[in-house]
């Protein structure tokens, strides 16, 4: 909050949000202050995918509130905001280029932090973060998702996949660790879950504390992570695939750019097309051969302490602000 600046702050921060950040900019440039945002999910955009969504299904007034919104947000956000902060951090290397196509910024003024992993993930006992297992989970082979489970993400699709890898692995179960945002999704959700002629083998486990979510993956033969291809996605940095790899889970991701990134670099598990034979291929690869399971499971964690874990990452950030700053201590 604005309200907290102190003498001794130099930087002022703002992440995702565009109306504050209008408002902060007029501060740091009345008080000498440098201004940096933080860009996590490209909202002007997410704003008029919602507006084309809801359309008038609620009426005028909301139609017209919506596109309003919408409207107002890209033109300050793209055409104003970020041409006058100092600095600018992405979620990823895709959001920078785009950022680079759509408001001409040039690379040096923006810095690409993907999401990371706690270091404590890294080079834990498996077996011993599982502990007992859950009766659920018996002489199963269990492939996991964890995360949310939002309509938007599409979770039916790891349905279909699971059906299509049963007809090869009756024992695999799907285990889904999470649960839907709002009530009308977790209603869906269920539904289609109960319609799957695989759902006695789907265990949902609803929202779960991370340590409790992390010993449920720890049974985990591989993990799943479909992130649907488009434009507000393509320039996310998906969690899930780098928590799977720091605990040395092989991942069957889709060819979202980071996802993909990510895998061809480490080696810790497959990226192919979000379709359902692929994802059943890969998962049947790995289910079927214990070496190379071995193998993708031993690439993860060192590329994650390499790239991807927090100390790395706010090296990166801790680079980013001391080069800000410099001018001033030339000055």
């Amino acid at each position: 909050m604005l309200r907290h600046l102190r003498r001794e702050h130099q930087i002022i921060q703002v992440r995702d949000k565009i109306r504050t950040g209008v408002l902060a900019w007029i501060v740091a440039r009345l008080t000498g202050r440098k201004i940096v945002y933080w860009m996590s999910f490209p909202f002007a955009d997410g704003f008029e995918a919602r507006a084309r969504e809801v359309g008038r299904s609620k009426g005028l007034i909301v139609w017209l509130a919506n596109w309003s919104r919408a409207f107002l947000a890209r033109h300050v956000y793209y055409g104003f905001l970020v041409h006058r902060v100092d600095h600018l951090f992405v979620q990823s290397e895709e959001m920078l280029h785009m950022m680079q196509r759509r408001s001409g910024l040039p690379a040096e003024r923006m810095t690409a932090v993907p999401m990371g992993v706690e270091a404590g993930w890294l080079g834990r006992d498996r077996k011993a973060l599982a502990g007992e297992r859950p009766t659920v989970l018996e002489g199963r082979r269990v492939l996991a998702y964890v995360g949310t489970l939002a309509r938007s993400r599409q979770p039916e699709f790891l349905l279909r996949v699971l059906e299509r890898v049963r007809e090869s692995e009756p024992a695999a179960l799907l285990l889904l660790i999470g649960d839907a945002p709002s009530a009308d999704e977790r209603t869906w959700l269920r539904e289609q879950i109960a319609a799957s002629p695989a759902a006695d083998a789907v265990h949902l486990t609803g929202w779960l504390a991370p340590e409790a979510g992390q010993r449920w993956l720890a049974h985990a033969e591989l993990g799943y992570s479909p992130i649907p291809r488009g434009p507000l996605f393509d320039v996310g940095s998906p969690t899930k695939a780098m928590e799977y790899m720091a605990q040395g889970i092989p991942c069957v991701a889709n060819d979202n750019p980071d996802q993909r990134l990510a895998l061809e670099q480490s080696g810790a598990g497959f990226c192919v097309p979000m379709e359902v034979e692929a994802f059943a291929q890969a998962s049947l690869r790995i289910l079927r051969d214990a070496e190379l399971a071995q193998r993708l499971s031993e690439c993860g964690p060192p590329w994650i302490a390499q790239h991807r874990s927090y100390p790395v990452l706010a090296a990166k950030v801790a680079a980013a602000y001391q080069k800000l700053q410099e001018p001033s201590r030339a000055a």
